[in-house]
């Protein structure tokens, strides 16, 4: 679900987290499990497209500390229990930084990710549901 620029659906009550929405992509690059239809490059591209875009926005951070928001703050986007640090969940999508620089997912030359592809006009085997382990 991560669009060509790096976006995806806002949608459900943790859209504050950012891209913890991802945490479980990254946690099968961290263990090594993609399903075979995606590449690591491909998804390093998408992940850090969704970090670019979530963290882009200029008033993403306030004093030195994330705000709570999407796309910079938007505190109406967070609930009740939210609080200051219900933001650091987004670092959820790092956890691949646990690879070593030589693994494929850092060292493979980029890759276009399904709506790259797709929005780029390039004809594009559809996407059926993949199975993770």
């Amino acid at each position: 679900l991560i669009n060509a620029d790096g976006s995806y659906p806002a949608t459900g009550r943790s859209i504050i987290y950012r891209g913890a929405a991802f945490h479980h992509l990254a946690d099968v690059a961290l263990r090594k499990t993609l399903p075979k239809q995606l590449s690591p490059a491909q998804v390093r591209g998408a992940l850090t497209a969704v970090i670019k875009k979530t963290l882009e926005s200029p008033t993403t951070y306030k004093a030195g500390w994330l705000t709570i928001g999407l796309y910079g703050a938007q505190p109406s986007l967070g609930d009740f229990y939210n609080n200051q640090g219900s933001p650091y969940i987004a670092t959820n999508i790092f956890l691949p930084l646990g690879l070593s620089e030589n693994d494929p997912f850092w060292a493979s030359p980029a890759e276009k990710w399904s709506a790259q592809k797709i929005w780029g006009g390039e004809d594009f085997q559809n996407d059926h549901s993949a199975s993770l382990k």
